[in-house]
């Protein structure tokens, strides 16, 4: 394996183990949960009944408003005839009685009813306001799968005018909503504001995914509950489990198990689970008005039995409500001051060295096992991967090596512009300098017509020359055979030279030699070995070169006033 092999190799096991820790770190609330099934112990229904009856002991809801945001209640029914008010109506009016709808059996749970129940907070009000159709209602499936956004308004106007008309605790009924609306979140934080308590019920998403948030139980304050099956008490109807969400806004669970809410109807799963919190918070409001609603849900947190693994459970919270520890803790809490007073033992002066701080209370789910392995791997994960990084990075450099020689002067080429020919190059479409174009006669020797030369082709060979051809010229007449002009006696023929003995005779051609051979037709005759009229003879024998052999003596007078004369 090579050197960039290695690299590579290294960089992908850094990856997967990067990987590998952050999916362990999403993977670890629901693997913590499949690892340990949350189950109460045997007879835990029966000890949650003792706490309750203990807790009535302490307090009774007197002089507590419960805000009941649901489907409106029947106030004619016996029991809550005195004690329920219905509020403000901010959807359509009831379509059918009222008498079994959901608001008013979940009065008659909190509040009892005699000789069938006794309630949870008997001497509380319940102040009913209508934001959501019952289910038995005629158009209720339409109005819960609208998406018009009637019910974020509903339930955030309820919201406002239960915590501006005494309300001391909101429970919530409607809990579908995908995102925060700022018209829910300004509601829920002017109820806080107020130090009212609001109680949420925390339904599965319609997507059925559980780690997803809903609201108004995601929002910061709202206490969310989800049911639990105790053993020991009665099954209710349908079992929700798997139907719950499983995220940080769970705080509490409590029983899921059906119980005996009016003469016609129980509760049970989220029903029954809420109405416990929502009385026991009307209980520990009575005890300890003043409490703010961040203490109320921690006493309800530190009171909470058969904690989960951990301490804390997505699904379960932080255990199984203790209504009768809960008022005990809530006390505990409502006893602590924000500051001391001044001159109290152990207070010190501002400024002063205050030593080691108290611990923090904090509402966080504790950090278990397998979250410190996660975040183990994700540390060390990080470190190698951004490690990786630095070495894929990094690239081999050459040695450095002496510099290079640089040439002084001035360049030897410069280079032409872009579109200039080269000196001595022919512009575009021209063959080779000296040549003529195409179609252009070829120039001839003065005194003679010019000749014509085929046509080149510059494609055939581009600036190559073609082979130099001699124009051919007319032969030099031989006027020994022209016949004297009338009148002229004909001169004798000179005598032939003799050659020396030495040199034998050259040859004299005939005028009348053999005929040349068949030229083409842009081609002359060859030129005759006699120069031309223009061309100086060459030189004699025996003469230097500066000297020209002798001229021929002029014809006589008479020839030359007839017109005839040697051109010579």
């Amino acid at each position: 394996m090579g050197y960039q092999g290695r690299y590579r190799a290294f960089g992908l096991i850094i990856s997967l183990l990067l990987l590998f820790g952050l999916a362990a770190t999403v993977l670890a609330p629901g693997a913590e949960a499949a690892s340990s099934a949350y189950s109460p112990p045997s007879g835990s229904w029966s000890r949650f009944q003792s706490d309750l009856n203990a807790a009535e002991g302490l307090a009774s809801g007197s002089g507590i408003t419960i805000a009941l945001l649901s489907t409106g209640a029947d106030t004619s029914v016996t029991g809550l005839s005195g004690k329920v008010t219905n509020g403000p109506d901010y959807i359509f009016a009831p379509q059918a009685s009222q008498t079994d709808m959901f608001g008013t059996v979940m009065a008659g749970f909190i509040l009892g009813e005699p000789g069938i129940t006794a309630g949870i907070a008997p001497d509380a009000r319940i102040l009913a306001l209508r934001t959501e159709p019952d289910a038995s209602e005629p158009g209720a499936q339409a109005w819960y799968n609208s998406t018009s956004g009637d019910q974020v308004q509903a339930e955030a106007n309820a919201i406002r005018y239960a915590a501006g008309h005494g309300a001391q605790v909101i429970v919530l009924d409607y809990g579908t909503i995908d995102s925060p609306d700022p018209l829910l979140l300004s509601a829920v934080s002017d109820a806080l504001s107020k130090n009212v308590v609001l109680v949420a019920p925390a339904f599965l998403a319609g997507d059925a995914q559980s780690w997803r948030y809903l609201y108004p139980e995601g929002l910061p304050g709202v206490i969310g509950v989800n049911p639990v099956m105790l053993p020991g008490g009665t099954a209710p109807d349908a079992s929700v489990s798997g139907q719950v969400q499983s995220n940080n806004s769970v705080l509490i669970s409590a029983p899921a198990d059906a119980v005996v809410a009016s003469a016609t109807f129980d509760l049970d799963n989220f029903g029954s689970a809420v109405g416990f919190v929502a009385g026991t918070v009307a209980l520990i409001k009575q005890r300890f008005p003043s409490l703010s609603p961040a203490l109320v849900a921690r006493a309800l947190a530190m009171s909470a039995r058969y904690h989960p693994s951990g301490g804390y459970s997505t699904t379960y919270g932080f255990g199984v409500l203790d209504p009768n520890d809960a008022i005990l803790d809530a006390g505990t809490l409502a006893k602590l001051t924000p500051a001391a007073p001044a001159g109290a033992p152990g207070v010190v002066a501002a400024g002063a060295h205050f030593g080691t701080p108290p611990g923090v209370i904090s509402a966080l789910p504790p950090v278990g096992t397998t979250a410190s392995v996660c975040w183990g791997l994700i540390v060390v994960g990080s470190v190698l991967f951004v490690t990786s990084l630095v070495l894929l990075v990094r690239r081999r450099r050459p040695p450095a090596g002496p510099p290079l020689p640089q040439r002084s002067g001035t360049p030897q080429f410069t280079p032409a512009y872009a579109g200039q020919p080269f000196p001595g190059q022919p512009f575009p479409g021209q063959p080779f300098p000296g040549q003529p174009f195409p179609g252009q006669e070829y120039p001839g020797a003065p005194g003679y017509p010019a000749q014509n030369q085929p046509p080149q082709d510059p494609a055939a060979a581009p600036y190559q020359p073609l082979p130099f051809r001699q124009p051919a010229y007319p032969t030099r007449p031989n006027w020994s055979s022209l016949p004297p002009p009338p009148g002229v006696p004909p001169s004798p023929a000179p005598p032939s030279p003799v050659p020396p003995p030495s040199v034998p005779p050259s040859p004299v051609p005939s005028a009348s030699g053999p005929p040349s051979p068949a030229l083409a037709p842009w081609e002359s005759a060859p030129p005759s070995p006699s120069p031309a009229p223009w061309e100086p003879a060459p030189p004699s024998a025996g003469r230097p070169p500066w000297e020209t052999a002798p001229q021929p003596a002029d014809p006589p007078e008479s020839a030359k006033r007839k017109g005839w004369f040697d051109p010579r």
